[in-house]
């Protein structure tokens, strides 16, 4: 498989991009907090940030993490079921979580809402792509040779080889 074949890439994947579906996620912010002061200053700066959408999520980590970078971490994206154990005791629902005990730390997820199952990017799956696209590529090449040279197992010389 020419690695340089892009074109042909994209071409498989637009024709197959069914193939490789998200299933549902969640788009979310998980705030790992140290403890329960770090997680009630989180929860302060997030109520300013629902009114005038300041502070910003690394405006707030940059902020609670000036003493100790161990202070606060801030993971935002689109899970998957599974994908992150604090999510697993959140309803996938909007809106702010609890306080959720967790590793001795305190996490608080920010649920913006679901996500609806989507064909993947050529980026995001590109791996299987690249490889579906390899065996297909390869089923041609060797139905063209058949097609090219037809060929015929003589049985009585196959079964007379010992």
């Amino acid at each position: 498989f020419p690695s340089h074949d892009t074109g042909g890439l994209k071409v498989y994947y637009e024709a197959n991009k069914n193939n490789y579906m998200w299933e549902e996620r969640l788009d979310a912010t998980i705030y790992t907090c140290k403890d329960a002061e770090i997680a009630k200053k989180v929860r302060e700066m997030l109520a300013k940030q629902s009114k005038s959408g300041k502070p910003s999520d690394d405006e707030i980590k940059a902020e609670l993490n000036k003493d100790s970078q161990l202070n606060l971490k801030v993971e935002a994206g689109k899970f998957i079921k599974g994908e992150n154990d604090v999510l697993e005791n959140v309803k996938w629902e909007p809106g702010l979580s609890s306080d959720i005990a967790f590793n001795g730390q305190i996490a608080i997820v920010n649920v913006r809402g679901k996500v609806a199952p989507a064909p993947k990017t050529l980026n995001e799956a590109k791996g299987l792509v690249t490889a579906d696209y390899q065996t297909y590529l390869e089923k041609e090449w060797i139905d063209s040779l058949r097609k090219k040279y037809p060929f015929q197992v003589n049985k009585d010389v196959l079964f007379s080889i010992k």
